[in-house]
């Protein structure tokens, strides 16, 4: 049984790291995404690579972003918007990940 821990959360959505089996499950919008760890890391490097790489140029709201989420029939589309959007939540799970990942290396208890 999945024992979740909130890593982000944002009026867009949020995602929770599962303590027992390290899946992450992402909501963005209207989607909702189990990824396992590996796929985890490589969406949030998708993602961050997309945004480096996007250009606004004056079709903010036109979804022209593709992101794999490693199902064999769907993937998201984002608006340029929608990207920077998902990039925040994802880059502060990361962030949240991390400071987790060292309290239990260092034995610290957050409360």
């Amino acid at each position: 049984m999945c024992d979740y821990k909130l890593l982000a959360h944002n009026e867009d959505g949020y995602v929770i790291l599962c303590n027992s089996c390290q899946h992450c499950q992402v909501a963005f919008g209207t989607m909702l995404v189990t990824f396992s760890p590996g796929n985890y890391r490589k969406f949030f490097r998708q993602v961050n690579r997309q945004l480096d790489a996007g250009e606004l140029s004056g079709f903010e709201k036109q979804k022209r972003f593709i992101i794999d989420i490693f199902s064999v029939n769907t993937m998201m589309t984002l608006s340029y918007l929608e990207l920077v959007k998902l990039a925040a939540l994802v880059n502060e799970s990361s962030f949240n990940a991390e400071f987790e990942t060292l309290f239990a290396e260092l034995k610290v208890n957050r409360e």
